[in-house]
């Protein structure tokens, strides 16, 4: 399925209309069945009961179990088929959320509303749900039984079955008109949802940081600050909607009640059977059950469709596709070209203002500066992360403004300063794609330091990696991820942050063995510090957004100050780096 596609909530529903004729066909048997019970009543009463007949009350009420054994067959099935179709459409919304995520544009800002994508991934799907199963096990049926409830009805009785298609119109009238007041509050009720998980997850996340600071009774005030909010959105909506199918059931009782009275009242009429008037309350009693029907319609669908709207909203956000173009012409062996890029961020402030280098094949660049020097705008914009307002950014002959980010992808192999890793085998987290042998893989590793902690595993690459079973440092995470990069097959390495929680012996070997695994291939360190500056063979100095310099480690030691504080942060009290 398509990420991309602007669907309706019907829409969905499209693909699966075999099911929904075959659902549709069974519950013409159920309502089929459903009358045949109500007609048995009448010979049982007047052939059986009244006659003293046990053999004929007998064979009637076989009859009778045999249309409820039908009956129950057509609601077990409609709920199996059901729940097959609202089971595959839940899989793929949250397919197209997942597709849309990976894909989106702009990733780097969509961290900061992470907690989006989640609630919409289990709440909004799981209402979507919901409401496929709703209709199809239940509400489908309905119209299909109402209108053969009321065709019955109207020959046993025409005129009060006018009557009663007018009350239930007025019922219906009234209270769609009163669940108007719910509508608009079921999207901030989701908003609200939102804000409790995001506070939950902040909580986690930064449970440390809470502990580290005694914050434990603010962070809990604040949580039950929104919690109470939350709790208040849900209370509006329940009062505002919970007695509209009462309301409607009681006005539909108080009518047949009023025309059971009335027929009692004429029971002293020649023309009056007792037989018709009780098979025309059965049908009554069964009509009254279809007015389900009514917060179905008035609550149930609207809700639906605000969840379903917030799906597609996420699905199709801004993602990394562009139009079609010829591949970028690019100078021998240029791998990476940026020519005047700027980048604005949300504020309004300039992140990037005018940026320009390039970046060859057998080259090794460090791209260095202070915090807020526009670095990490840069890289994000680089590697298809996220926009850029103007300029031109190409790696490995493609657009990144024009082009599918998976393309640059293709080309790039990127270790992240991110310490995260995946829920699988320290094999799979190290080699995803399943392209290297074992021995292969346990080079690298022994190259960066790794083949202790390797050794030490109770099945070594086939450990399973994960927050309850394994204990790693943040310095073992990121040379896994550092051993993942460098094992791919790329035409540029880019090592993104990704040496802080490693200490310097180690971080020696890991540069070695950078220089020797990736010769040929085009480098490009991103630091806060000139660590990795003197195994470069040249450094990109920025600062403010700006390229303030570019040269050798020994030019920009010999004349920028800037360059010499942050090679004192790599050398000074940290440690001789090199």
């Amino acid at each position: 399925m398509n990420g991309r596609e602007n669907q309706s909530l019907s829409g969905i529903l499209r693909p699966y209309w075999q099911y929904i004729i075959l659902i549709v066909a069974i519950d013409i048997l159920g309502a089929v069945a459903q009358i045949g019970t109500i007609q048995l009543f009448g010979p049982i009463l007047d052939e059986g009961v009244y006659a003293k007949d046990v053999d004929k009350v007998l064979e009637l009420g076989f009859y009778l179990l045999l249309l409820t054994a039908e009956l129950a067959a057509v609601l077990a099935t409609t709920a199996y088929i059901a729940s097959l179709v609202a089971t595959s459409v839940s899989k793929n919304l949250r397919m197209r959320i997942m597709e849309s995520t990976l894909a989106l544009k702009d990733l780097h800002s969509a961290e900061g509303s992470s907690v989006d994508p989640l609630t919409t991934l289990t709440e909004d799907v799981s209402s979507v749900q919901r409401y496929v199963f709703e209709t199809l096990s239940s509400y489908v049926a309905m119209p299909i039984l109402l209108v053969v409830l009321l065709y019955n009805a109207y020959y046993t009785s025409p005129v009060i079955s006018c009557i009663m298609v007018a009350v239930m119109a007025v019922i219906l009238t009234v209270s769609y008109v009163i669940s108007l007041r719910v509508h608009p509050l079921f999207d901030s009720n989701i908003k609200a949802m939102n804000r409790v998980n995001g506070a939950l997850k902040e909580k986690i996340t930064g449970a440390r940081t809470v502990r580290g600071y005694s914050g434990y009774e603010y962070e809990t005030e604040k949580f039950e600050g929104i919690s109470n909010e939350f709790g208040k959105s849900n209370k509006r909506i329940k009062l505002n909607s919970f007695y509209i199918p009462y309301l409607a059931t009681a006005m539909m009782w108080v009518f047949i009640v009023f025309i059971f009275i009335i027929s009692t009242i004429d029971d002293d009429d020649p023309n009056f059977n007792v037989i018709e008037v009780i098979i025309f309350m059965q049908y009554a009693t069964y009509i009254v059950s279809t007015l389900a029907l009514i917060p179905y319609l008035c609550v149930g669908i609207p809700r639906a469709r605000v969840c379903f709207n917030r799906i597609n909203r996420l699905a199709n956000r801004d993602w990394a596709v562009g139009d079609e173009a010829v591949p970028y012409r690019m100078g021998e062996d240029e791998v990476v070209r940026v020519e005047d890029v700027r980048i604005v961020d949300a504020y309004g402030m300039k992140a990037v203002d005018g940026i320009s280098f390039n970046l060859r094949k057998g080259e090794v660049v460090s791209l260095v500066g202070p915090n807020d020097c526009g670095s990490s705008a840069l890289i994000m914009a680089m590697m298809g992360f996220k926009g850029f307002d103007s300029g031109r950014i190409v790696v490995g002959g493609y657009d990144a403004s024009s082009y599918d980010s998976s393309k640059i992808h293709d080309t790039v192999a990127y270790a992240s300063n991110s310490i995260n890793l995946f829920s699988n085998t320290l094999r799979f987290n190290i080699d995803p794609h399943r392209r290297h042998t074992d021995d292969e893989i346990l080079e690298v590793c022994a190259e960066l330091g790794l083949d202790r902690y390797i050794e030490g595993l109770p099945e070594g690459l086939d450990t399973f990696i994960s927050e309850e079973k394994v204990i790693m440092s943040g310095g073992q995470r990121l040379q896994i991820i550092i051993a993942r990069c460098i094992l791919r097959d790329a035409e540029l390495y880019v090592f993104d942050e990704c040496f802080f929680s490693i200490d310097m012996e180690t971080r020696h070997r890991i540069m070695e063995t950078i220089r020797k695994r990736c010769a040929q291939k085009a480098v490009l360190f991103i630091g806060h510090d000139a660590s990795t500056c003197e195994m470069s063979d040249r450094t990109i100095l920025m600062d403010n957004g700006v390229i303030s310099d570019s040269g050798s480690h020994e030019e920009l030691l010999s004349r920028s100050e800037l360059y010499n504080k942050l090679y004192r942060v790599g050398q000074g009290r940290c440690g001789i780096w090199a």
